[in-house]
C-alpha cells in the first residue's frame, strides 16, 4: 500500500483532540506531511456537524465525515448531509420512558438538520449549545421530530452504570445504544454506529475500505476499527476497544495520531 493509497478516519475527542484542549501543531504537521505525500485525511465523530466545524475546519477537511457516531455523513464543502438514517418512531417512548425512570438525566435529540431538541436540560448541555452557536429549541418528548437521527442521554457519572443498564436491559426494538464518552449515552438506530457508512465514506475519497486506517479511543469507535483495513486503538482506549484493533498508538494527549501517521509513513510499503 501506498500513502496514495490510504484514507486515515479519526475520531475527535480523546483521538485528536484532548480533554480541555484542542489539536496540537505536532498532529496538524502530521496531518499536513500524509497529505502532501497524497494521503487523504477526514473524520469520523460522534459530534454533530455543526459542533465539529471548529475542528473540521483546522484540519482542512473539504468533502465527507462521519457525524452523530454514524447516523449522517455530511459533505463540507457541500453543507449538507449526503446520507442519514433516523430513528425509528419508537424512540419518542423511549425518551419518555427514560425520564420517567431517573428526572435527573439530560435529554437532547438532534436531528438531520443539525437542530438540537432539548427535552430535559441541565447547565452542561445549554453551555455546549452557547459556546458553539448550535440551534437549540426546549421540547417535549412527543414534539421531537421525526427526523431525529440521535438522542443523547447525559446522566450523572455516579448514575451513569445503573441508568444505561436500565435503559438496555428494556430491550427497545429498532435502536441501540452505545457509551460515547464521559457521562453520554447515545440512542441510535439499530445498526448504526461509526463503521457502518465507512465503505461508501472511503468510495468518495476514491479509496478502497482496505486502504481505510481508522483511528479512535472510546466504545463508540469500535466497529470502525474492527471494519476499516486497519485499525487503530489510542494509548489512552479502554482494553476492550484495543483488543478489537489491529494495532495500538500513543496517547491522546501524547500525538498518537502523529505517532501513527510517523509509522504508517516508515512501512507503507509493507502494509
Amino acid at each position: 500500500m501506498n500513502i496514495s493509497d490510504m484514507l486515515i478516519v479519526s475520531d475527535l475527542d480523546g483521538t485528536l483532540v484532548p480533554e480541555m484542549a484542542g489539536i496540537s501543531l505536532e498532529n496538524l504537521d502530521a496531518i499536513a506531511r500524509f497529505r502532501e505525500k497524497g494521503g487523504s485525511f477526514t473524520v469520523a465523530t460522534g459530534r454533530s456537524p455543526a459542533s465539529a466545524r471548529p475542528y473540521i475546519d483546522l484540519l482542512e477537511v473539504h468533502q465527507g465525515i462521519i457525524c452523530n457516531n454514524g447516523a449522517v455523513v455530511y459533505h463540507v464543502d457541500w453543507g449538507r448531509h449526503t446520507w442519514y438514517q433516523p430513528l425509528p418512531p419508537i424512540f419518542r417512548q423511549i425518551v419518555r420512558e427514560v425520564q420517567a425512570y431517573d428526572p435527573m438525566v439530560a435529554i437532547e435529540g438532534i436531528n438531520v438538520r443539525d437542530e438540537y431538541y432539548l427535552v430535559a436540560s441541565n447547565e452542561e448541555l445549554e453551555n455546549i449549545v452557547t459556546v458553539h452557536g448550535l440551534t437549540a429549541f426546549h421540547c417535549s418528548a412527543q414534539e421531537l421530530p421525526e427526523d431525529c437521527c440521535k438522542v443523547l442521554f447525559a446522566i450523572r457519572l455516579e448514575d451513569f452504570d445503573r441508568v444505561a443498564d436500565w435503559i438496555r436491559a428494556r430491550g427497545y426494538p429498532g435502536v441501540e445504544f452505545v457509551a460515547s464518552g464521559g457521562n453520554c449515552f447515545e440512542m441510535l438506530p439499530e445498526g448504526i454506529n461509526k463503521g457502518y457508512p465507512l465503505e461508501e465514506l472511503a468510495k468518495t475519497y476514491g479509496k478502497s475500505l482496505k486502504n481505510t486506517i481508522a483511528v479512535g479511543d472510546y466504545y463508540n469507535d469500535a466497529e470502525m476499527l474492527c471494519r476499516a483495513g486497519i485499525g487503530v486503538a489510542m494509548g489512552n482506549a479502554p482494553e476492550a476497544v484495543k483488543s478489537a484493533a489491529d494495532r495500538v498508538t500513543g496517547r491522546c494527549e501524547d500525538n498518537g495520531v502523529a505517532e501513527l501517521i510517523d509509522w504508517l509513513m516508515a512501512h507503507c510499503g509493507e502494509l
